[in-house]
């Protein structure tokens, strides 16, 4: 009678422990699927924070380059290598502030990352020839 009751508890027993250790498996997974989620955001979060301040960063000499380059443009004769010139630097500047001005689109919606075609032909073949 007292085998009975003795395996009647240990059955009772590894029941109650089955049950705590699928809960606890149920935690466990809880946990690590948030804490996942915690560091994909805390990734995301740091690629914007980089590409907002490396857009930043770019911008200002970009604007001084260009605004310069506009002002040779302007000055030069018209069929002056350097009006040529300047106007490869003003095409080349303005496709930068459009990049950039999808790198500042992507870091403020946070939506996924548009790459940039880079154009077909080579605007500095200008400068070769």
């Amino acid at each position: 009678m007292a085998n009975r009751a003795f395996f009647g508890l240990k059955e009772k027993a590894n029941q109650a422990i089955s049950k705590i250790n699928l809960k606890l498996e149920e935690k466990l997974q809880q946990t690590i699927s948030q804490l996942e989620q915690t560091q994909e955001k805390s990734h995301k979060e740091c690629l914007q924070a980089t590409l907002d301040t490396i857009a930043h960063e770019i911008r200002n000499p970009l604007m001084a380059l260009g605004g310069f380059a506009r002002r040779l443009a302007q000055i030069a004769t018209d069929d002056s290598e350097l009006k040529t010139y300047a106007q490869v630097v003003i095409n080349e500047a303005s496709r930068l502030e459009r990049v950039l001005k999808d790198i500042n689109e992507y870091c403020q919606t946070g939506s996924k990352f548009v790459f940039f075609s880079l154009p077909k032909q080579n605007k500095f073949s200008i400068l070769t020839t």
